[in-house]
């Protein structure tokens, strides 16, 4: 009986392939630790929560959000207490989240820490 009811619902095209627009997207971001210490940081999407994160040295964290054709992500924020700053990270579409922009934690001779593109 299953196999008759599959069988009518292939035929009657009721289940199909995936189309392109089911494919999920991201607006995402990487954040690589360029320092010699662990970097603790706070990132947030639109309105939303902060959200704590530490990347350490040498290491790298990606941060997406699903994006939408009708519903776009919103704009990441990315602030750093070590560095008193806030930054706003670019952003790409991807489908795969290794392709992310890529960011890069530096620190200068003083020890001074920043984000760079």
């Amino acid at each position: 009986m299953t196999r008759c009811v599959l069988a009518c619902v292939a035929v009657l095209g009721l289940i199909g392939p995936a189309l392109a627009d089911d494919v999920a997207e991201y607006q995402a971001f990487a954040v690589h630790n360029a320092t010699g210490r662990a970097i603790t940081y706070e990132v947030s999407w639109g309105g939303g929560p902060w959200r704590v994160s530490t990347v350490m040295p040498g290491r790298a964290l990606i941060h997406s959000h699903i994006d939408y054709a009708d519903t776009p992500a919103p704009t990441p924020r990315l602030r750093v207490a070590v560095a008193g700053r806030a930054y706003s990270p670019l952003t790409n579409r991807v489908q795969e989240k290794r392709d992310a922009y890529r960011h890069f934690f530096r620190a200068d001779a003083a020890g001074n820490v920043s984000l760079r593109r």
